[in-house]
C-alpha cells in the first residue's frame, strides 16, 4: 500500500495561549504605571480568553466549500478557517464541556455535547447563544434540516426534536438505551435515521414521533458511529470496519465492504453520491468513486486517530482527530497528553499536508508587533502569527 505522504507547515501550534482584551498591552516585563513602579494584579483591567489550546481531540468538521471549514472538540474547542487551513480562528464558549457534534444550515450552526451542552449561531460562528435542551446526556450528534426543525442522539437512547430552533424541545421514544452515535433525516423532514452502539439502527417515517428498530442488519457487537444520506440512499459505518448501505431509505440493507478497521466517519463530495471518503483509527482512510461498491484504503499512522471529515468538493478534504505526543509544555506533569491534528488535500487525496499537528512544546514569549500583528515563540523554533489581534493564527 503507498503511504501517504505528509507535508508539515512552517507554523506549528502550542498548547495553550491566552490574550488579555483590553487597553493594555502584554510584553515580557512586569506590568508598571508610568512612573515605573508595579501596577497590582487588582488595578489591571480587562479579561482574558484562552485563544488556542492543543490538547484533545477534534471530534467533527463541516465544510461550507472548498475553503471554509468548521470544528468541534475537547474543552468547548471550536475552529474554523477561511482560507483552506492556513489561517485558524479558536474559540472556546464553553470551556468545561467537550464537543462532539456540529451542524449547519444556512447562516445557523448548531454544535451539542457532553451533558446536554447545545450552541446555536446566527452569524456564522462569530458569537454562540447556549439553548437548554432540558437533558445532561451527552448529545453525540446534531442535524439540522433548516426551518427551525432540528434532532439531536445522545447516551442511553437519547433523542429529541426541536420545530422552533430550540426555543422548545421534544423527547423522542427511541425504545432502546444503547448510546445513540449518529441521527440524519432526508428532505422532507419526514423519514430519517439514528444509529449507535450494539448495532442498533432506528427508523422513523413521521419525524421522529415514533422509531423502528432495523433488526439483523449490524453485529450486535457492532458500535455504528456516522451515518451519511443522499437522495434515497444511507450509508452507516462503525467500529466493526464495515460500510452498511440501503438504496431504498432503509427498508433493505447490504454490507457494501468490510475495510478492516475501525470507522468513525463517512461522507460523499457535496451533491452527489460516488465519490466519498470514510475515515478512522490510526490514520486509515479510504476512498470510493464508485458509491461504495469498492473502496481503495489509504494511509496507516498508528497512534493517529481519525474522528473528523469534511468534503468542501470532490479535491478538498479535512480530517482531524487525536494523538498521544510527549508533554513537553505542561510544567509539573510530566508524561504523554492527547493532542489534536488536522490534515488536509487539495488534490483528492493524492498528496496530504499537516495543517496543524500533534504538538505539545513550551512556549516562551508573546510579543506584539502592532495592535493587529501578534507573535508566540517557544520551543525548537516553533512560532505562531496573527495578524487580527490573535482572532485567528
Amino acid at each position: 500500500m503507498k503511504r501517504i505522504i505528509w507535508i508539515p507547515l512552517t507554523m506549528t501550534i502550542m498548547a495553550v495561549v491566552m490574550l488579555l482584551t483590553s487597553a493594555n498591552s502584554i510584553t515580557s516585563a512586569a506590568l508598571s504605571d508610568d512612573s515605573g513602579a508595579p501596577v497590582k494584579q487588582s488595578e489591571v483591567k480587562g479579561s482574558w480568553q484562552r485563544v488556542w489550546r492543543m490538547e484533545g481531540a477534534v471530534y467533527d468538521f463541516q465544510a461550507f466549500d472548498e475553503n471554509t471549514i468548521m470544528g468541534v472538540g475537547t474543552d468547548g474547542m471550536i475552529i474554523s478557517s477561511a482560507d483552506g487551513g492556513v489561517y485558524w480562528h479558536y474559540a472556546a464558549p464553553v470551556d468545561d464541556y467537550d464537543l462532539k457534534s456540529l451542524s449547519a444550515s444556512s447562516n445557523t450552526i448548531w454544535v451539542a455535547g457532553e451533558q446536554g451542552v447545545i450552541l446555536k449561531s446566527q452569524d456564522i460562528g462569530k458569537s454562540w447563544q447556549q439553548i437548554d435542551a432540558g437533558t445532561t446526556l451527552t448529545v453525540n450528534d446534531i442535524f439540522s434540516l433548516g426551518g427551525g426543525n432540528s434532532w439531536i442522539a445522545g447516551d442511553n437512547g437519547l433523542l429529541m426534536r426541536t420545530r422552533d430552533g430550540g426555543a422548545t424541545w421534544t423527547t423522542l421514544p427511541s425504545g432502546v438505551t444503547s448510546n445513540l452515535n449518529a441521527v440524519k433525516m432526508f428532505g422532507d423532514g419526514a423519514r430519517g435515521v439514528a444509529a449507535g452502539d450494539a448495532g442498533v439502527i432506528l427508523l422513523t417515517a413521521d419525524g421522529g414521533d415514533s422509531w423502528q428498530l432495523k433488526t439483523g442488519v449490524a453485529l450486535a457487537t457492532a458500535n455504528l458511529k456516522d451515518i451519511h444520506l443522499f437522495g434515497n440512499k444511507i450509508w452507516i459505518v462503525g467500529a466493526d470496519g464495515r460500510v452498511y448501505f440501503s438504496e431504498d431509505q432503509g427498508d433493505t440493507w447490504s454490507v457494501q465492504i468490510f475495510l478492516g478497521f475501525p470507522i468513525n466517519r463517512i461522507e460523499m463530495a457535496p451533491g452527489q453520491d460516488q465519490l466519498g471518503w470514510v475515515v478512522g483509527m490510526d490514520g486509515r482512510l479510504a476512498k470510493t468513486t464508485n458509491g461504495g461498491r469498492t473502496w481503495q484504503s489509504k494511509g496507516n499512522d498508528d497512534g493517529y486517530n481519525l474522528f473528523a471529515l469534511a468534503l468542501g468538493d470532490v479535491d478538498h478534504l479535512w480530517t482531524g482527530g487525536t494523538v498521544m505526543t510527549e508533554s513537553l509544555g505542561n510544567w509539573g506533569n510530566p508524561g504523554d497528553k492527547p493532542s489534536w491534528f488536522v490534515w488536509s488535500t487539495q488534490d483528492g487525496g493524492v498528496k496530504w499536508k499537516t495543517l496543524i499537528t500533534g504538538l505539545y512544546p513550551w512556549f516562551y514569549n508573546v510579543t506584539a508587533a502592532s495592535e493587529t500583528d501578534v507573535y508566540v515563540t517557544g520551543q525548537d523554533l516553533q512560532m505562531m502569527k496573527s495578524k487580527d489581534g490573535g482572532y485567528s493564527w
